[in-house]
């Protein structure tokens, strides 16, 4: 556990963590918490090349979707780029 009481996983400006270790692939409970989290709005998510991230990125989408928010999935793309998407 971090410092926070949060897991490792959360840091400053993602959620990184080993599959299925640490992340579990079919969670939809990051995507929930965060449109919770952050009042509903716009997100934007994108992924790696990993084996794992496209079903990772689904299930990310499906909670912040079900969650009533606007959410683009922007595909494979380098972290920079996603994270121009989020301004």
């Amino acid at each position: 556990m971090a410092e926070t009481g949060l897991p490792d996983i959360f840091k400053a400006y993602d959620i990184r963590g080993i599959v299925p270790d640490e992340l579990r692939p079919g969670s939809r409970e990051i995507g929930r918490a965060y449109v919770g989290y952050m009042g509903g709005g716009r997100f934007a998510v994108g992924q790696d090349m990993r084996v794992s991230s496209p079903e990772l990125a689904a299930a990310l989408i499906r909670g912040t979707d079900r969650s009533g928010a606007d959410v683009t999935d922007i595909g494979q793309v380098s972290t920079d780029t996603l994270y121009f998407c989020g301004r």
